[in-house]
């Protein structure tokens, strides 16, 4: 499920390359194209172009929990509405056996959607009981989740998020938190294995040696942030050794 950053072609061009984002454009463009000849009709057309736009234009602005899937689907559903003949009638569109392939896929987006979204949404619930259980932000959220130790709602998020270095991330902070060294270490490799692009994480292994007094550590981990995000001023070796300094 794409989201970040907030945008559904941009997501899928800074994760899966260009030509993935270019695709998601064409996805979202093509019916707008088909659908632009009956933009100025009082019938059917008006109304599905109109709606067709706004859903597109939102897709485009907000994408949090959208699934890749629905914007297709949708897509493909929004020029079946209108025939080459520009008919008004969807049931005209849905008599052609040729649109039978387009049924079957659209119905397997529309599944799809709803199992992947339902993935997320367990997922997101997990991650978030994990942090309100390590920093509650009330008493009754607290109070509703005190039932669940630490180390359960570890093992909640790792369901969903095993592949997420964000949960090991969490993890580590908390061991650091309660100055058990060896676990954070562990925690921070293990996010490290999974993003080793992240400049975080170096950050937080370069505050770590610096407790343990590591100072060798210390400089290489600082350095290897900075030259992640060179041009990060969070990352500039100026800050980031001022940050360390402070522990």
């Amino acid at each position: 499920s794409a989201r970040d950053p907030h945008n559904v072609v941009a997501a899928f061009a800074g994760q899966c390359g260009v030509f993935s984002g270019l695709c998601m454009l064409f996805t979202l463009l093509y019916p707008l194209y088909k659908l632009y000849r009956y933009r100025f009709s009082k019938t059917l057309q008006a109304a599905v172009f109109w709606s067709g736009t706004v859903f597109f234009i939102h897709s485009l602005i907000d994408c949090d929990w959208h699934v890749p899937a629905l914007p297709a689907a949708m897509g493909i559903w929004f020029a079946l509405a209108i025939d080459s003949a520009g008919n008004t009638e969807i049931s005209n569109a849905w008599k052609n056996k040729k649109e039978l392939f387009f049924r079957i896929f659209t119905t397997f987006l529309a599944i799809t959607s709803i199992i992947l979204n339902g993935y997320v949404l367990k997922g997101d619930h997990a991650l978030s009981q994990l942090q309100e259980r390590l920093s509650p932000q009330s008493v009754e959220s607290a109070a509703h989740i005190r039932h669940l130790s630490v180390e359960k709602v570890f093992q909640n998020a790792f369901i969903y998020r095993s592949k997420s270095a964000v949960v090991h991330i969490i993890r580590g902070d908390y061991f650091r938190s309660q100055q058990n060294w060896l676990q954070a270490e562990k925690s921070y490799l293990k996010a490290l294995k999974i993003d080793p692009l992240r400049p975080g994480i170096y950050l937080r292994l370069a505050k770590l040696a610096q407790v343990q007094n590591k100072s060798g550590e210390v400089e290489a981990f600082l350095l290897k942030a900075h030259q992640l995000a060179p041009r990060n001023p969070k990352y500039s070796l100026e800050k980031l050794r001022s940050e360390v300094e402070k522990l």
